[in-house]
């Protein structure tokens, strides 16, 4: 190149967050600041874009987990008050903590429902496709 250009050493470039500020490429044949993919509005859209995707993508696991909560919850409440009735008559103050459990279980099971419900009312929820997964399935033994 004509005049010499000054060398870019390693540190500078690690340092360099986007192609628009690196020098050395604004004075070459090609501008590649004006090519599509190096333009930040079509960076932004592009990142979004694959957020989407990627976001499709994670869907199926969400519903899977939300079927798994909600079939998890129901049983461990009864699963609870059944322990404490059998731990009454032989250790009763094992079943008293048991029984300051359930409380603190409940609330957790309350604040849970109410955000798997406050899902359903998501604008483009659709209740028809997305019902089966807000009820509890088989439990696991």
């Amino acid at each position: 190149m004509k005049p010499k250009r000054q060398p870019v050493d390693w540190e500078e470039v690690v340092e360099y967050a986007f192609l628009s500020e690196f020098d050395i490429l604004r004075n070459t044949r090609e501008d590649i600041r004006e090519r599509p993919w190096a333009v930040p509005a079509n960076c932004v859209i592009i990142t979004q874009f694959f957020k989407v995707i990627g976001a499709e993508d994670e869907l199926s696991r969400v519903h899977q987990e939300i079927r798994r909560l909600i079939t998890y919850m129901q049983p461990e409440k009864n699963e609870l008050i059944t322990r404490e009735r059998e731990l009454m008559p032989t250790n009763p103050t094992l079943a008293l903590q048991v029984r300051n459990f359930r409380p603190e279980r409940g609330r957790f099971y309350e604040v849970h429902k109410k955000r798997l419900l406050s899902i359903t009312k998501l604008p483009g929820f659709d209740w028809s496709t997305n019902s089966k997964y807000f009820f509890p399935g088989t439990p696991v033994e």
